[in-house]
């Protein structure tokens, strides 16, 4: 289940020195004070980070909303926000699409549209209303890449799945279009994606570290060492505050991990009254960059 986290030869130096570049690639040495924390700039912050999501408000939700960050999930057709603070949840949207589908360990949101890789193919459901349109583009996980579009990873039945590359579609528009007018960028091996400005994160279903490397050049950076985390993976997010969010898997108590993205340090465990499928969440700093365009309704 575990994979090594260090090199047998690697001194504590090392370690030291392994950590350092992790912190350089991911974050700015600039800092901005919050609440009386000091939070990291991020180095690669899209507009309306992550995925250009910012903008969409969602009526009745404004105390999960209010705490330092949040997540957009799934679970059991619904679509929920849950709290970086209480694990408080939200229901926002209920589709089809989702029902009976609980390995959706990445998912992408984007405006007022969440994207899955749902039973016919890549899937783009409507917060609005839970309406759905599906395509014919097979996979097994997605992930917005700020105004760039969506990178998608395939699925692993493909026979050219290790030949190919993940292919990045410009919208869920082209890719209707034309599923085969896609630019194709490094691969990788793990069956978990997530991506923040130019960073590409990545896991095995069951792990304890994730792995980094640049989305468009491939070149792999230190992987991020999970202090006290040896288990599954139902979805991972990264937030420009310099959270790496894990949600762990349903037992009776479901539980969000939130980890420093430099060192992999634990700083805290959020229980939550469901489990979450698939994580896609923002911090105070993706928050600063968001716009109103969209207001959703509550779900009853």
């Amino acid at each position: 289940m575990s994979r090594s986290r260090w090199s047998m030869s690697c001194s504590a130096t090392c370690r030291d020195v392994i950590l350092a570049a992790i912190s350089i690639a991911i974050l700015t040495a600039t800092e901005v004070v919050a609440s009386g924390l000091v939070m990291p700039r991020t180095r690669h912050e899209p507009s309306g980070a992550p995925g250009a999501n910012g903008g969409v408000r969602f009526s009745g939700c404004g105390r999960v909303i209010a705490e330092r960050g949040y997540c957009m999930t799934t679970w059991d057709g619904d679509v929920h926000l849950v709290g970086l603070e209480s694990g408080s949840t939200c229901a926002v949207a209920r589709s089809e699409a989702l029902e009976g589908m609980y390995d959706l360990h990445s998912i992408a949101w984007r405006g007022d549209a969440l994207y899955i890789c749902g039973r016919a193919g890549l899937t783009r459901i409507s917060l609005p209303d839970g309406d759905f349109e599906e395509s014919e583009v097979s996979c097994d996980g997605v992930a917005a890449v700020s105004s760039e579009g969506l990178v998608v990873l395939p699925y692993r039945g493909d026979p050219t799945y290790w030949s190919t590359g993940l292919p990045l579609f410009p919208s869920f528009e082209s890719l209707l279009r034309d599923p085969d007018d896609a630019t194709y960028l490094p691969t990788t091996r793990n069956s978990r994606i997530a991506v923040h400005g130019r960073l590409l994160f990545s896991a095995w279903h069951s792990t304890d570290s994730v792995e980094v490397q640049d989305l468009f050049t491939g070149e792999t950076l230190p992987s991020i060492p999970l202090e006290g985390y040896d288990d599954w993976i139902w979805g991972f997010s990264v937030t420009g505050d310099g959270e790496l969010i894990v949600s762990g898997p349903p037992t009776e108590t479901p539980s969000l991990f939130v980890f420093d993205v430099r060192t992999g340090d634990r700083l805290r465990q959020i229980a939550m009254d469901r489990p979450a499928v698939g994580l896609v969440c923002l911090g105070r700093r993706d928050h600063a960059a968001k716009r109103s365009v969209t207001t959703l309704p509550q779900l009853r």
